[in-house]
This record gives C-alpha cells, structure tokens and sequence, in this order.
C-alpha cells in the first residue's frame, strides 16, 4: 500500500524543517492557525513522534488498509485527536483521503505541502 512517509526536506530552504522521524507514517495536520509565520499549514504531522516535517514522501508498505486505519487510530490516539469508537467515520474518512492522495503520487517523489495542497519538491533547472 502506498502511504505517505516523513523525509527530510530537499531541495530545502529557509522555511524547511524535519522533526518528525524519517520514515514515519505522516499526516496532514489536524489544525491549521491563521499565523503565516508558523509552519501549521506548510508541514505533515508524524504519528509516532507527533512532531512535523515539510518534507515527506510516497512510500510503499507491506500493510493492509485496515492495518493502516489501526496505526492511523493508534498515533491519533497517543496525541489526543481519536477519542472512541463514535469517530471511526471520521477515521475511515482520513484514512481513505490519505491513501487515495498517496495512490495517485510516484513512490520517493520529494514532497511538500501548502495549506492542504500537495507539490512536488523540485529543483529549478
């Protein structure tokens, strides 16, 4: 199954960071703040570290998509945002939207996201 991973920005720039854990399954985040200066809007949410990253990727994994709602709900739970059964639509729902978005991406393509809106991280020629 593809999914999106954490990786380390590239190219990179001023605005990049990774604190997320290369590798790690990613999200989009779950809250976006008004402030342009923080970086809410333009980064991935890691599951396991909670931390973000601008940088990420299309990885493929040996898991089945119910394997991949179980460590979605896991990380969402461990950071507070799934609190029971009652939001398993809601889970299904993301799960789904993030697997359809990794569906349609190359495996290791360079990535980067802008208030929900996924590009490809490339160098100008």
């Amino acid at each position: 199954m593809k999914v999106f991973t954490a990786r380390h920005p590239e190219p990179s720039g001023p605005d990049d960071f990774c604190f997320a854990l290369e590798g790690e399954l990613v999200t989009m985040p779950m809250h976006v703040c008004a402030d342009p200066a923080c970086g809410c809007g333009s980064s991935m949410a890691g599951l396991v570290s909670a931390q973000a990253t601008t940088g990420f990727t299309v990885t493929e994994l040996d898991m089945s998509f119910t394997e991949y709602v179980s460590a979605l709900r896991d990380g969402f739970t461990r950071q507070g945002w799934w609190a029971n059964e009652r939001d398993d639509e809601w889970l299904i729902t993301e799960a789904v939207g993030l697997a359809r978005a990794a569906e349609q991406l190359p495996v290791g393509m360079p990535l980067g996201i802008d208030q929900g809106e996924i590009y490809f991280r490339v160098t100008a020629p």
